[in-house]
């Protein structure tokens, strides 16, 4: 008979083996607190109006869902696990035309947004997710998800990209807010850009910016060479501001079309802002597969 240490190392290979050896997320999803649970079906849905002062639990079915789920309002939002997929042709009314077509649209919360295990994809979306918010202490967090296959209505050619008419597909955009912006555990497969991250982009009624205080990027790639025409930024902020918000661990990019900078600001211009994206040929190894995302998705718990 085996002795007991050779049997406690094999359980500990055999565990490891089922769990692809994966790393703990860094951040725990919100505590629900009296949520409203909000039971998405497979054509998606507007959900706006939720009391700011209310969690809200997003619950995904167990098949794809093909149109834009839109969360507006809720205190805390959690949704954790499920798989937004589209197949429409990018030119159809399905897929909103030549207009962008976004999976997931989260507005407007005061607490925390908590998305985590989703996969999103599929040529009938242009956009991954959407998260804006202008609350003064609010924060979003995206975790262990997977994101590629969007596509335009309209693309150029291959070679040098000289502009998108229409939609500019991305894995996430916001444009004001939140406060703080927290990723850990992604990997983006794109032909435009990675993560758009630009909370200072839009302006308000009075003229206000909502420039987030913290964006923190942790082990997330992202690769520009899905297909043709490869991409032109993985991490990107258009309207920089100072001091820089970043704190980068562990994120690549892989580079893409010849006629960009991956990174924007770029690092020899504004060297402080992105302070750590390792930048090489291939993006680096996915962060996370995914088959690891979805609706069979199990979180491995956090640091």
């Amino acid at each position: 008979m085996p002795p007991k240490r050779f049997l406690i190392l094999s359980l500990l290979v055999l565990v490891a083996a089922a769990t692809g050896c994966t790393e703990p997320l860094t951040w725990a999803p919100p505590a629900m607190n009296g949520a409203r649970v909000i039971n998405v079906p497979p054509d998606g849905g507007n959900f706006s109006g939720n009391p700011t002062d209310q969690d809200c639990e997003v619950r995904m079915p167990n098949v794809p869902v093909y149109r834009l789920v839109k969360v507006a309002g809720c205190h805390d939002v959690k949704l954790v696990g499920g798989e937004f997929h589209s197949s429409a042709a990018p030119c159809s009314a399905e897929a909103n035309g030549r207009g962008e077509s976004a999976a997931l649209y989260i507005t407007d919360w005061t607490g925390t947004a908590h998305v985590e295990g989703v996969r999103i994809g599929g040529r009938g979306f242009s956009e991954g997710l959407w998260m804006v918010s202008t609350q003064p202490n609010s924060v979003g967090q995206v975790q262990g998800s997977w994101f590629g296959g969007f596509a335009a209505c309209t693309e150029p050619g291959a070679g040098y990209i000289g502009g998108w008419p229409d939609e500019h597909p991305e894995c996430f955009q916001t444009w004001a807010g939140p406060s703080v912006l927290r990723f850990d555990k992604n990997t983006c497969w794109t032909i435009y850009e990675g993560f758009n991250l630009d909370t200072g982009n839009w302006t308000g009624p009075s003229g206000q910016k909502y420039r987030a205080r913290t964006i923190d990027i942790r082990r997330t790639n992202v690769r520009l060479s899905e297909r043709s025409p490869n991409g032109r930024q993985c991490f990107s902020a258009w309207s920089t501001w100072s001091p820089s918000p970043t704190r980068v661990e562990r994120a690549s990019c892989g580079v893409g079309n010849g006629g960009y900078a991956p990174l924007e600001p770029r690092p020899d211009v504004n060297p402080g802002w992105w302070s750590d994206v390792f930048v090489h040929g291939s993006g680096g190894p996915d962060e996370i597969d995914r088959d690891e995302t979805g609706a069979g998705y199990r979180s491995v718990g956090y640091r």
